[in-house]
Parts: C-alpha cells; structure tokens; sequence
C-alpha cells in the first residue's frame, strides 16, 4: 500500500478528488441526518413508518454511490479508493473506459458482461461542456486522462469511447432522491423548533 501511496502524483490524476470527498461528505451528512431522525421520531406512533422508508431511501443512496471512486493512473494499472483502501486494477482487467458526461467510467473485464464498474467524478465545469459539443458533432478533445492513458507505456490499451449520457430513469431517481433528502431535512427543522 505504501509503494501505491508513494508513486502517486497529480500528472496522473483521473478524477476531481474534491468531489470524491464531497460525495463521500454527503454520505455521512444523509447517514447523521437520518440517526437524528430516527432519534427524534422516537416515542412517535409513525416511527416504524419513517425509519423503514429512510431506511430504503438511505439504501437507494448507497446503491446509487457505492461505484464512485478516486484515483489514478500509471504504467502498472489504476490506483484507487471507494471509501479507505486503496487498491490497484491492472491494465488487462480493464475492459473499456468510456467518458459519460461528467463521469469517468471504467468497467471492469468479466466473462459476458463487465463484472464492475467505477466511476471517475470529472470535473463538470471542463467536462461537460466538451462532451455535449462533442455528442452534438463537433470535432472536439476528449478529456486529458484519455491522452495520458495513451502515452503510458501499457501493452494493449484499453478501448476509450463516448457513450450517451443517463437515461430518463437514472435523471428521475437521482431528482426524487434529492426532493425526498430536502423533505427530511425540513421536516427535522420543523420537528426541532
């Protein structure tokens, strides 16, 4: 782990690690919330109600985020984190690396199907504006993790590509994710004054 720790430097960077920590932050925010509610709610006659449909929302969450992840690349592989661990996917493993909006998604080899998937958090301000112009048709530069990939010194690359961004499902379970935190934030405002 130290040796991973030592080779690491900022040339090879892949994500933003400034949103890595603000998601894994929002996480932990979610997670004292929803204890403080359920503290709160105690001694209610609606406590099991509101405990299990946190419960599933904090599920939905974790789902939703568990793939997000922090790293970056070198000669032997990519380096990375999802929470505290950092571990190493070797250049074989890796089946494709495709640029999705403001994600960095890399999919891990698997028998039929890729058997995992990480996502890479982009910046958006860099990211986004060159990946629409570029699904619109304009000849633009792919992000600058793709041309650094490129000129390691690994024997097969793998494929990089441009894949559409999310599905209407993924934009409407994201939105009531975000409606159903701010509902629960009030109503803990509400319950403490």
């Amino acid at each position: 782990m130290e040796k991973t720790q030592s080779h690491h430097n900022s040339a090879g960077q892949i994500d933003s690690p400034i949103l890595w920590v603000a998601v894994r932050g929002g996480e932990i925010l979610y997670v004292v919330i929803f204890a403080k509610m359920a503290y709160l709610n105690r001694g209610t006659e609606s406590v099991l109600e509101n405990v299990m449909s946190r419960a599933c929302l904090l599920l939905v969450l974790i789902l939703y985020l568990n793939r997000v992840v922090t790293g970056w690349a070198d000669s032997e592989g990519i380096h990375y984190r999802r929470y505290f661990r950092w571990k190493t996917l070797a250049w074989p493993d890796v089946q494709e690396i495709q640029w999705k909006g403001a994600l960095l998604r890399v999919l891990v080899r698997g028998k039929k199907r890729p058997k995992a998937v990480l996502a890479f958090l982009l910046n958006p301000l860099n990211a986004l504006g060159p990946y629409w112009a570029q699904r619109l048709g304009t000849d633009v530069e792919p992000p600058a993790i793709f041309k650094r990939i490129n000129a390691l010194t690994i024997e097969s690359p793998p494929p990089m590509s441009t894949v559409p961004s999310r599905s209407r499902f993924s934009w409407l379970l994201f939105w009531v994710s975000i409606l159903l935190l701010a509902i629960m934030l009030m109503r803990m405002l509400s319950a403490a004054s």
